[in-house]
C-alpha cells in the first residue's frame, strides 16, 4: 500500500485458500481493506484499489455479475466497503502493477498472513 506521494507504507503477504485467480484477488482486496483500517488511515485519506482482473473489477462494480459461489467473500467485502468513506477502484494497465509482479516473482510464499506498516 502506498500513500498519496506513492511511498510504500504497508506490505501484506500470505497464503490463500482460493481455488482460482479471481478469488485470490478478491481475498487480497479484502485483506488490504483490513490493513487500511488497522493503520488508522480510514477517514483521513482515500484508499484506491488497483486490480489486474477485469472479472473482479466487474464483480465489484456490478453486483448482478457476482458468482453465487463467492457470496461469502462479497458479504464481507460489502460490509467493509460500507464502513469506508473514501474508497475507489481502478483497473491496472497490463504490466502496470510492478510491485505485485515483483513480489510474485520473488516467491513471497508464507505459511501465515504477514502484515506490516510504518
Amino acid at each position: 500500500m502506498k500513500d498519496e506521494e506513492g511511498i510504500v507504507r504497508a506490505l501484506l503477504s500470505g497464503p490463500s485458500d482460493a481455488c482460482d485467480a479471481e478469488s485470490a484477488e478478491l481475498g487480497a482486496i479484502i485483506t488490504a481493506m483490513d490493513v487500511f483500517t488497522d493503520i488508522g488511515w480510514k477517514g483521513s485519506c482515500s484508499l484506491i484499489v488497483e486490480m489486474g482482473s477485469k472479472v473482479v473489477y466487474n464483480w465489484i462494480l456490478e453486483k448482478s455479475r457476482r458468482p453465487w459461489s463467492q457470496q461469502t467473500y462479497f458479504a464481507d467485502f460489502d460490509r467493509k466497503r460500507a464502513c469506508a468513506r473514501k474508497l475507489s477502484f481502478s483497473l491496472a494497465e497490463v504490466g502496470g502493477n510492478e510491485i505485485a509482479d515483483a513480489l510474485v516473482s520473488a516467491g513471497m510464499n508464507r505459511p501465515c498472513m504477514f502484515k506490516a506498516w510504518w
